[in-house]
């Protein structure tokens, strides 16, 4: 072994060496083991996207609605719900 290894690069230089001794196909499974075991230890990368390049996804008009139109009624609609709540709590 060389001057300046730690004790992981020893054990890891050691687990090289005993997969040396293993056939080919074993060499696959074990690769196949510890690629999978890594990619579970992997965080799954988010991707983010930005409102620009949503432009254009849905046509005009989505679900048969103009969107002025849908602001419009949701925002009633969330005025009427709040104050029914203002009335009952009183």
């Amino acid at each position: 072994m060389m001057k300046g290894f730690t004790m992981e690069s020893q054990k890891l230089e050691q687990l090289i060496k005993q997969s040396e001794r293993l056939t080919s196909s074993e060499r696959l499974i074990l690769v196949q083991h510890l690629i999978a075991k890594v990619q579970k230890e992997i965080p799954e990368k988010k991707i983010s996207r930005k409102w620009s390049e949503l432009i254009g996804i849905i046509p005009y008009p989505a679900l048969n609605e103009d969107a002025q139109t849908y602001i419009s009624r949701s925002r009633e609609y969330d005025n009427t719900h709040r104050a029914q709540i203002i009335r009952d709590g009183e």
